[in-house]
């Protein structure tokens, strides 16, 4: 295992937070199967505790690209790093996606087990061009709400169903009860793509496996959610703004679970919105237990579990989230106006 997958292992294991702690930091990457060398993980330490992450962060935020990021980051950590603080900051900008891969040219060749074990395969003939019409579907439905959410619409639009008869419907529903895991019932209509929000976000979906994933989402704050026409190969569409409009959302359920290996494979070769270097990949499981809850699977440590997880930000650093479920086919699309990738990830851990 190369540095770099070394240290996107411990932040899967660990969180955002251990690239900024020396102590936890040394100890995380120690304790992996196969460490990085111990220079590595002296200068990795270094960079961290001078607080190479922050400044990287803060040079971003204020409008500076990747290079002057890391610059500033080399700065203020090369005292206590030395020679080596190009290579580790790089190595931690590279880490949380806010550097491209190659950054302080120390990433290396990826290593074997730095790929699910549920690869991608080769899509079939003709099927690239429904893949890529699917994707930028669902770019541009998202980034319709986003527009809504900004102008107000969005939100307003929740309060509205919320207020209505003074209950908030989905948020009576937790994730494990019995009205949250009840399938619905062929007898309920399927709103058409006309038709207006329904005052239950649950009505938008018909099909009980799309339900059942997307349930957990609904009862944070106030949801709202729409039945959208289907596309080439889909069974069902619902659009949903969740949390009273901080997150956005597109669940969908594919006809032939067989086929989600080529729509990942989309999501990360043929991904117009991610910036380079900020894509990552990797299974996840329900946690045994607890009805609706995810966590990611380590490279490290990497299991059959239950779907692929795909991360990224775009050019403006807003934060999406794809996953899907092998069984049944399910996918959600996730995404939120707030430019921080550890509340998008904690949301879709449920």
């Amino acid at each position: 295992m190369n540095t770099l997958n070394a240290l996107e292992a411990v932040v899967d294991r660990h969180g955002r937070d251990v690239l900024s702690d020396p102590i936890a930091l040394t100890g995380a990457l120690r304790s992996l199967p196969d460490p990085p060398a111990e220079d590595d993980i002296v200068a990795l330490a270094a960079a961290a505790g001078a607080g190479a992450v922050g400044r990287m962060h803060a040079v971003l935020a204020a409008g500076g690209d990747a290079d002057e990021a890391l610059r500033a980051a080399v700065d203020l950590a090369g005292p206590a790093a030395g020679d080596r603080a190009g290579l580790a900051c790089g190595l931690l900008g590279a880490a949380l996606g806010f550097l491209p891969r190659d950054a302080g040219g120390g990433a290396g060749p990826t290593a074997p087990n730095s790929v699910p074990s549920a690869a991608p395969a080769e899509p079939p003939a003709g099927a690239g061009g429904a893949i890529r019409g699917r994707r930028r579907a669902a770019l541009v439905t998202l980034s319709v709400i986003v527009a809504l959410g900004v102008a107000g619409g969005a939100v307003a639009a929740v309060r509205a169903t919320s207020d209505d008869g003074g209950k908030d419907a989905g948020a009576t529903r937790r994730a494990g009860s019995p009205a949250a895991t009840a399938p619905r019932t062929s007898a309920t209509p399927r709103p058409s793509a006309t038709s207006s929000t329904p005052a239950d976000p649950r009505d938008a979906f018909t099909d009980p496996k799309l339900l059942a994933v997307a349930e957990p989402y609904l009862a944070h704050g106030r949801a709202t959610c729409t039945a959208k026409e289907t596309g080439l190969g889909q069974r069902e569409d619902v659009n949903c703004v969740l949390d009273s409009g901080a997150y956005l959302a597109v669940f969908s359920r594919v006809l032939d679970p067989h086929n989600l290996p080529n729509v990942r494979k989309g999501w990360l070769t043929d991904n117009s919105t991610a910036e380079k270097g900020t894509i990552r990949i990797l299974r996840w499981e329900y946690v045994p237990g607890r009805p609706g809850v995810r966590r990611g699977i380590p490279f490290v440590t990497q299991g059959r579990g239950d779907g692929i997880r795909i991360r990224w930000v775009d050019a403006k650093g807003r934060p999406y989230l794809y996953f899907d479920e092998d069984a049944t086919g399910v996918t959600g699309f996730l995404s939120t106006l707030k430019h921080d990738q550890q509340l998008l990830r904690d949301f879709w851990e449920g």
